[in-house]
């Protein structure tokens, strides 16, 4: 099943360029990031929904090889308790993240890129990560 995934967006190359946008809302394949990232000037607002978690997002891409957003995650059936937290809903995850690619892909060598997720906010998700990206085409 990976394997059919992997060639499925990998065949995809010329038609995203690479900018696939992750459920996050920073490129990648749904949860996982990719050493992509996108183009320079480009602004990305979305959502996404797989339960529990419901997300709004924001993406930039500015500066050569830097992409920046922020997602705000409104986990659903978890209530805040207390006097201060009356009608607020259920609890909602800010969260800012960051990512820079350190080297393109170019012929045969990968992409490969840093990011960390959630470095402002509540970190309850807070991630840092390193990632190696390659297209294959067959």
């Amino acid at each position: 099943m990976i394997l059919l995934i992997f060639f499925c967006f990998s065949s995809v190359k010329k038609l995203y360029a690479h900018e696939i946008i992750s459920n996050f809302g920073r490129t990648g394949l749904l949860e996982i990031p990719t050493a992509y990232k996108v183009k320079d000037g480009t602004l990305t607002i979305g959502g996404s929904y797989v339960y529990p978690y419901l997300r709004g997002f924001i993406n930039v891409g500015f500066f050569p090889g830097l992409e920046m957003g922020a997602v705000i995650t409104d986990i659903r059936n978890i209530k805040l308790k207390g006097k201060y937290w009356e009608g607020y809903g259920d609890y909602k995850d800010k969260a800012f993240f960051i990512k820079y690619q350190l080297l393109p892909e170019m012929g045969k060598f990968p992409a490969i890129a840093i990011g960390w997720d959630d470095f402002h906010g509540t970190k309850l998700l807070d991630t840092k990560y390193l990632v190696v990206s390659k297209y294959i085409d067959y």
